[in-house]
């Protein structure tokens, strides 16, 4: 690992910052900072150097609530929304060179509660749930006209994906149950004026839900939708891969994860030898082979001449006075003695599995990552590609990027760890003060560190001695 630029800045009391990468035009920290009768919005703007190119403000109302922030060409967008159940979203841009801003209003005639952002150059969609079911809405920022997108509200489902192409128009992945209680896919296609256009409806084999899919475009004729299926909605015993054509037909194909060379890499090695052996004797004796796992499915990405498919393994934490829980292949068990005074902990993640896919749907290969340490309250994404001569999987823990290098099935570099470094020569990075530390891909070669920590220095005398800092890292490997 390469760390080529710096940037800190002083955590006092008060809101802490977040970062929104802006690809080659830098990035932008942003905080809002509560005053007594309006707050502000706070910018710091970057380049990819990570040197500051200016800062500034604007004002907002006490009565909404920052949602979303995206970048897209030369503008930041900044989604608000009111903080009554119902009212208007507020829009606010700002540009890459100044501090000028610009606000829309986004009339809302359906208090419904956002889940999911896009914006483009002319239009953005913003997508989420009203009484279960799914809503999602089309506005343009050449006639600020709203629309609604047909074709939602009716049943409950849940929103997987919401895709703004370049030419505008929206794609949209729900799963819903079909007329069979089963869990199916249902691939929503609109026009860039927000129009309906086309729907598919994936429905899953007998004794099966597809319980979660992302979808990729393979060509102008041909659309992928890969993700998780089981037995059941919650957990998962496989990897699907549907291919769609413009007509409407469809073919799946599913690959158990016994049927994945690598999945089980994560486990020691006695343990990988026991599952290999307990897969060998149910194929011998024609018995079905089941392992239940709860996976997260972040990325579905093209990548040379095929696609990528990222997913995380987790499994929920309870607490209790005397008892504890321990994951076993994806299946939970409580240990004596039994108490019912539980309460969440927390998602702790296993290990990320990454599944090259065809442009015609088949499996191609498969690898995972092993995740130590990681536990969060929100299944956030952890594990990041940088693409290169070979596959790079990072993912960010306690001042550390842990990282592993593939090619396919193939390992070129085992499990790396690698610890950041402060801005002076003498920092001192204080152990397990390293909070909300994340990891994003930033451009080209290059990622983004980020979060808050301790820093002491005792060999600079300008520097105080000890300093609670937002830091920012940009990063890269060496090839």
């Amino acid at each position: 690992m390469v760390q080529t630029a710096r940037y800190e800045i002083p955590v006092y009391e008060g809101t802490e910052f977040k970062m929104l990468p802006w690809k080659e035009n830098g990035l932008i920290l942003h905080r809002r900072v509560e005053l007594e009768k309006t707050d502000i919005i706070q910018f710091i703007k970057l380049d990819t150097s990570l040197q500051k190119q200016w800062s500034g403000s604007i004002n907002v109302s006490k009565g909404i609530s920052l949602v979303f922030s995206k970048c897209y060409g030369s503008k930041a967008y900044f989604l608000f929304k009111p903080r009554s159940y119902f009212g208007d979203f507020q829009l606010f841009t700002v540009n890459k060179d100044s501090t000028d801003n610009f606000v829309f209003v986004i009339k809302n005639v359906i208090p419904f509660n956002p889940s999911m952002f896009e914006v483009g150059g002319q239009s953005l969609i913003i997508a989420g749930y009203y009484n279960y079911r799914p809503v999602a809405i089309h506005f343009s920022m050449v006639t600020g006209q709203t629309k609604l997108l047909p074709g939602f509200f009716n049943d409950p489902g849940e929103l997987n994906q919401l895709v703004l192409n370049a030419d505008e128009s929206i794609d949209v992945v729900v799963s819903t149950k079909n007329l069979e209680k089963k869990k199916s896919l249902m691939i929503m296609n609109f026009s860039p004026e927000g129009m309906a256009m086309r729907n598919t409806i994936i429905s899953p084999s007998s004794g099966k839900n597809l319980i979660f899919g992302r979808m990729v475009k393979s060509g102008v004729d041909t659309t992928i939708v890969a993700g998780v299926y089981g037995k059941n909605t919650e957990v998962s015993r496989g990897i699907f891969v549907a291919t769609i054509t413009t007509a409407g037909e469809y073919t799946v194909r599913y690959y158990n994860f016994a049927d994945l060379k690598n999945f089980f890499k994560y486990l020691r090695v006695a343990k990988q030898n026991r599952i290999k052996e307990r897969i060998d004797r149910k194929k011998i004796k024609g018995k079905k082979i089941r392992f239940n796992y709860r996976i997260a499915v972040h990325e579905f990405i093209p990548y040379e001449d095929h696609y990528l498919l990222l997913g995380e393994a987790f499994y929920p934490v309870y607490k209790n006075t005397g008892g504890t829980y321990r994951p076993a292949y994806g299946r939970y068990y409580l240990s004596y003695p039994l108490q019912r005074d539980l309460s969440f902990d927390g998602y702790r993640y296993t290990h990320a599995a990454t599944i090259g896919i065809a442009k015609d749907g088949r499996l191609l290969w498969d690898n995972s990552f092993e995740i130590k340490d990681v536990k969060s309250y929100t299944l956030n994404q952890y594990v990041h590609f940088l693409p290169g001569k070979n596959l790079a999987l990072l993912y960010s823990y306690d001042n550390k990027i842990i990282t592993k290098i593939i090619r396919g099935t193939e390992v070129i570099e085992g499990k790396n760890e690698d610890f950041m470094k402060g801005k002076f020569q003498s920092d001192v990075i204080s152990k397990n003060s390293t909070t909300t530390h994340q990891l994003e891909y930033w451009y080209g070669r290059y990622l983004l560190s980020f979060g808050v920590q301790e820093v002491r220095n005792t060999g600079i005398p300008d520097i105080p001695l000890n300093r609670r800092i937002f830091f920012v890292n940009k990063i890269t490997l060496s090839e």
